[in-house]
């Protein structure tokens, strides 16, 4: 994983050196306000498509596990997880090396 400084606009970017080497989920729900703030954090900082967001509506374990808990940011390889509100920096240091 590496970040990167773009110089147009001073925000940071992430690129993969491997875009299977680690695995982060967005666990959110339609209609959540805090959702949609977690995924433009996340845009902001430059995840692009470096995580997959999951509806907890189309599982019912999911439903049981987070409830109103979301959203959720978690590294499905180490079992780490932030919820909101969290920060651009504690999101890349969930995929830091």
């Amino acid at each position: 994983l590496h970040w990167t400084r773009a110089a147009d606009n001073g925000i940071l970017a992430v690129r993969l050196s491997d875009p299977l080497a680690m695995s982060l989920i967005l666990y959110s729900r339609s209609d959540c306000g805090l959702c949609d703030k977690a995924e433009a954090l996340l845009a902001e900082a430059g995840f692009g498509s470096a995580y997959e967001k999951v509806d907890i509506d189309t599982d019912p374990q999911l439903q049981e596990r987070y409830q109103n808990q979301i959203p959720v940011l978690l590294n499905d390889q180490t079992g780490e997880k932030l919820a909101w509100p969290f920060t651009a920096s504690q999101a890349r240091s969930l995929i830091d090396d």
